[in-house]
């Protein structure tokens, strides 16, 4: 193999390394705002119940996603997992 061939070959491990944490470093971040998100989704189901539990009128949509908090952050898990995967296929 060529000097130029190891050198590119080097040069191209490197890039894919650099890659690689940069991917480990967005999911670390995805995975720590997802912990706020759930946190603040906590929050808000705390308010509602309390609302809900005064007899305010909520639309059947609203208690639905009030029942099932999990499938709402499920769907915003799945948000953030194709904008990571976005973000790595562009690199």
């Amino acid at each position: 193999m060529s000097d130029k061939n190891i050198i590119l070959k080097e040069v191209k491990e490197t890039l894919i390394d650099a890659t690689k944490e940069k991917f480990i470093e967005a999911k670390e971040v995805t995975v720590e705002k997802l912990g706020d998100i759930k946190e603040k989704m906590k929050i808000a189901e705390i308010k509602a119940k309390k609302i809900f539990d005064d007899g305010n009128e909520f639309s059947e949509h609203q208690k639905e996603e009030m029942r099932d908090p999990e499938k709402n952050m499920a769907e915003v898990y799945r948000m953030k997992e194709n904008e990571v995967s976005d973000m790595y296929h562009e690199v």
